[in-house]
């Protein structure tokens, strides 16, 4: 059986074992990893999945050091992170998206900060110091997180507009997200 490691997972069910900072259901383990040692042994996960907990961490260096080390030889890393070159990051209304980089009002809990966001080529070199290899890494669209109707009409006209830039605009700063697939 394949095991699947979902690395601050919050209400994701996606993978076979799951730890989280601030746990929401009873199968997920407390784990701060960006202090602690995973709780698990070397060599134990074919793939590890971390979306949206890079721009979260203060020592991104060490969360891929202790990644590295969980994997099995051959494994398999995906990470979800924003894209430090789109444009709705640096968009000027104080909305859901702008909210969470320049004012860190939109929490989940007093640990949920973000401190960096990245381009392609940031994670490329983090990930190579780490020791991944075969790094594939490619943009992506929004997903619908948000929960206040206000939000979800804003949200509705962002992903138009974003759509509507994006035909005329490079990825880099059309697409709000980067994913990184690499192999240890």
């Amino acid at each position: 059986m394949k095991r699947i490691l979902n690395v601050g997972c919050g209400r994701d069910t996606y993978g076979t074992d799951f730890i989280d900072i601030n746990p929401k259901r009873p199968e997920v383990i407390r784990c701060d990893v960006d202090e602690e040692e995973f709780p698990y042994k070397e060599n134990t996960f074919d793939e590890v999945y971390a979306k949206f907990i890079f721009e979260h961490l203060k020592n991104p260096n060490n969360f891929l050091k202790r990644v590295h080390k969980i994997l099995k030889k051959g494994g398999k890393l995906v990470l979800i992170t924003d894209n430090a070159g789109c444009w709705v990051f640096h968009f000027p209304l104080k909305f859901l998206y702008s909210k969470q980089h320049y004012e860190n009002s939109v929490r989940e809990g007093v640990l949920d900060r973000h401190y960096a966001l990245y381009t392609p080529l940031h994670l490329k070199n983090h990930l190579e110091v780490a020791g991944f290899r075969r790094i594939k890494i490619s943009y992506f669209w929004f997903e619908d997180k948000t929960t206040s109707l206000k939000n979800k009409i804003l949200f509705k006209i962002l992903v138009f507009v974003a759509r509507v830039i994006s035909v005329f605009t490079p990825k880099k700063i059309s697409f709000p997200h980067i994913k990184c697939v690499a192999i240890k």
